[in-house]
């Protein structure tokens, strides 16, 4: 997959998960309610959706295996570093997440709740260095292409 395209499908990625992530915040609203009917409805929801937040640790290690392709080309070792942080943490709190909701009751929701809106908080942030970095690399991307066009009309003919 070339890089426009890969940087494409990451922006579809980071769209999807930010749209899931307000459904899932709505959910943990429902979860924190007084209403206990709500509150099982919410905890319940909650499981359910758990796959989707198994996809966002799929979607770290997807860029953790990439890493290595263009990114290294068009990133900073700095960046290249928090972008690994970020996904190590991002997973570590994933886990505690699902640890908390597996053991739930309704008169034990604040564990989870509290765990599930790290998540939603971190992966927020994560999106945004990432979108970040996916703009850093289009701009790179484009200068490099505008020097090989400069270069192509300006070098002789020989």
């Amino acid at each position: 997959m070339d890089v426009g395209t890969r940087l494409e499908y990451l922006r579809k990625e980071h769209q999807d998960f930010l749209h899931f992530l307000e459904e899932w915040d709505q959910v943990l609203t429902q979860t924190a309610s007084k209403d206990s009917e709500e509150c099982v409805r919410g905890l319940n929801r909650l499981r359910e959706m758990q796959p989707n937040m198994k996809a966002l640790r799929g979607h770290c290690s997807s860029e953790e295996r990439n890493v290595e392709g263009p990114y290294r080309e068009y990133l900073e070792k700095g960046q290249l570093e928090r972008l690994k942080k970020e996904h190590n943490d991002l997973s570590r709190l994933l886990e505690d997440m699902f640890s908390e909701l597996r053991f739930a009751t309704l008169y034990q929701t604040e564990r989870a709740i509290g765990a599930s809106h790290e998540v939603s908080e971190l992966a927020r942030r994560h999106i945004q260095f990432e979108e970040e970095l996916l703009q850093e690399i289009e701009r790179k991307l484009a200068e490099e292409a505008e020097q090989k066009l400069l270069l192509r009309y300006t070098q002789s003919p020989e």
